[in-house]
């Protein structure tokens, strides 16, 4: 084989690679924290100051798992039934996963969630909540084994 041959033959092989490195990272799904993200960026000084209030609460925000359920545990400084939010679980490796509830409190300052309907895995918890119209946010990683 000449040497011509040769120098064909490796450029043929090199657009073959290309192409199927080109495939394969075309067919991989991408997924965004947020579909819109620029408008979130914006906002994020809110967010801040939400992070802040809440951090600033003499009594904190609780959540804790025990291998079978979630339990939200708000502020008793806090009339219940004035508690209104959204809890959103964050699935960092697959969007299709993540779910959102809403804060329902009757007279208790707890919140129950059942554990087994979260696949394994880390999940960013985001409670972004308020009382009378102030707001509050807090956020928690939780790796479900």
């Amino acid at each position: 084989m000449s040497w011509g041959t040769r120098i064909v033959i490796a450029f043929i092989l090199f657009f073959i690679l290309v192409a199927v490195v080109f495939t394969i990272a075309s067919s991989q799904r991408v997924d965004l924290v947020t579909e819109d993200y620029y408008a979130k960026e914006i906002e994020y000084q809110d967010q801040i100051d939400r992070m802040t209030r809440a951090n600033e609460l003499s009594e904190q925000l609780a959540i804790n798992y025990d291998g079978s359920s979630l339990l939200f545990s708000f502020p008793k400084t806090f009339i219940p039934a004035q508690i209104e939010g959204n809890i959103h679980f964050y699935r960092p490796s697959d969007a299709r996963e993540d779910k959102q509830f809403p804060i329902k409190l009757l007279e208790s300052h707890e919140l129950k969630m059942n554990g087994g309907d979260f696949s394994k895995g880390l999940w960013k918890i985001k409670v972004d909540w308020s009382v009378n119209d102030i707001e509050y946010f807090n956020e928690k990683k939780l790796m479900i084994d």
